[in-house]
């Protein structure tokens, strides 16, 4: 019976969690938003500023609620670190923050080039002997 409650309890946290996490993100972003944009020096019209501020809350809102699934899919926070670090590290590098676009489609001819390469040579070397 404890279990069961504890289990109920878990799962309604979890849906709170996520509704209040949506006012939370929005202010985040509005402040940042202004911030960034100011900076930056776009125009300012209406418009483009609410444009802005819509791409950027969902953004942070997509990057918060992965957070929040690998948090919940892994057995503890220190393997959640690490499986997000990884995604977040190919995720930026193919969404050309790293390599900018013209370079990344042969950023990306290389990279299949390279990893081809190495799994032939590594499935070459699995029926020979070294000594």
């Amino acid at each position: 019976m404890f279990t069961r409650v504890l289990f109920f309890l878990s799962r309604s946290s979890l849906a709170l969690q996520v509704v209040i996490e949506l006012p939370h993100v929005f202010v985040q972003s509005v402040v940042y938003g202004f911030i960034v944009y100011a900076m930056i020096g776009f125009e300012w019209t209406l418009v483009k500023f609410l444009w802005c501020l819509f791409f950027m809350y969902f953004t942070f809102l997509y990057f918060t609620f992965y957070g929040m699934m690998s948090v919940a899919l892994t057995p503890n926070n220190h393997i959640s670190i690490i499986v997000s670090s990884a995604f977040y590290s190919v995720w930026n590098l193919f969404s050309g923050f790293i390599v900018p676009r013209p370079v990344s489609f042969d950023f990306l001819k290389f990279l299949c080039f390279f990893i081809s390469c190495f799994l032939t040579t590594r499935y070459q070397l699995i029926g020979k002997s070294t000594l």
